[in-house]
């Protein structure tokens, strides 16, 4: 973990409201806390977090609706991440969660990420109900993905365990209800099996 002296030498705290001047400039955003790992704006509807890991070193960026209570631990929060997936764009730009440990890698990170958010945060910014609402259905398909990824990975487990066996009884059991999931390998294995338990 970086000492706090270490996290203020590289500046992020600088570099990031001179990045994200525009949403006091063009959207009527205050910046209502600002630290050497951490940045909020507020405005009435919407807020935006901007900050560096401490151990992770990430840099990371939320906007969403403002708690009608106040209260930031029940906030929805939306990731740069969601915004470009929304937008359709994220394998183009070829996003990934970024890192920075040096004040020469985090400059051009920043710069970046303000710019993305200014193209493709619009809609967001603003507050816009219909957008959050999107962005929820993102995150769930997200989310939906990720666990069935995991599954997905218990499953092939399970079968190449049957597999190396020549158990493949046991094979077509545990792979029939996932065969759209399969990589072609695995089909051919599973066709492989059908034909050997049918002989």
């Amino acid at each position: 973990m970086a000492g706090k002296d270490q996290m203020r030498l590289l500046g992020f705290k600088e570099m990031a409201i001179k990045a994200f001047y525009f949403l006091e400039r063009d959207y009527g955003y205050k910046c209502v806390v600002a630290n050497d790992t951490f940045i909020r704006y507020e405005c009435n509807l919407t807020f935006v977090n901007i900050y560096h890991g401490r151990t992770s070193y990430e840099i990371g960026f939320e906007v969403g609706p403002r708690n009608k209570d106040h209260d930031v631990d029940l906030e929805e929060r939306f990731s740069l991440f969601d915004l470009l997936e929304l937008a359709g764009v994220r394998e183009e730009l070829g996003y990934e969660f970024y890192q920075a440990s040096t004040t020469e890698t985090m400059i051009p990170i920043v710069d970046k990420i303000a710019e993305w958010v200014k193209v493709y945060g619009v809609d967001a910014l603003k507050g816009d109900a219909n957008t959050f609402a999107r962005l929820t259905e993102i995150q769930k398909k997200l989310s939906d993905n990720y666990l069935e990824n995991i599954e997905l990975r218990r499953v092939i487990e399970k079968a190449t365990s049957a597999w190396k066996d020549r158990r493949f009884a046991d094979y077509i059991k545990i792979c029939k209800p996932f065969e759209n999931k399969l990589s072609p390998t695995e089909r051919n294995k599973l066709e492989y099996a059908k034909r050997k338990i049918g002989r």
